[in-house]
């Protein structure tokens, strides 16, 4: 067998060169495995329950403004938000430093969305959930939120 430099011109062959991303192919077995058995619905269902604890929290702390969809059910599991006269890199950080929870803050890749809110000059505080959190984990994060206003 010949080497080359050159990428065969073949299907499969050309889509197969280098090495397999096997921890990637385990990740993704393990991700499928676990939906099927848990069942995407009871997922979906626990994210929904978050959801609608986190929203109807941070509507309840009078200097946060919320991004996007009202309603838990027409969200995945983000929620985009700001705290009146503040910095979203500065919230971060505070979330960050203070009280060791992880959020984003910024453009998120997305400027014309956040064009479309009004926050492309600053951005936004972007938090996350999952199938995974608690309700002890929105808890802590409200109380996070309520002392950085």
């Amino acid at each position: 067998m010949a080497v080359s430099p050159y990428q065969p011109d073949d299907a499969p062959d050309r889509f197969e060169s280098g090495t397999m991303n096997m921890f990637g192919i385990a990740g993704l077995h393990a991700a499928v495995r676990f939906l099927l058995e848990t069942g995407v619905e009871t997922v979906r269902a626990h994210e929904i329950e978050l959801m609608e604890m986190l929203l109807s929290s941070l509507r309840d702390i009078g200097n946060v403004t919320l991004y996007g969809p009202q309603a838990a059910s027409n969200r995945l599991g983000l929620v985009s938000f700001n705290i009146q006269d503040q910095d979203p890199y500065e919230i971060a950080r505070k979330l960050d430093e203070s009280h060791d929870i992880k959020v984003r803050a910024g453009l998120h890749c997305a400027p014309q969305a956040h064009r479309m809110v009004g926050t492309v000059n600053k951005g936004a505080v972007r938090v996350s959930l999952g199938y995974f959190n608690t309700k002890q984990d929105i808890d802590c994060f409200i109380e996070a939120v309520e002392t950085l206003c």
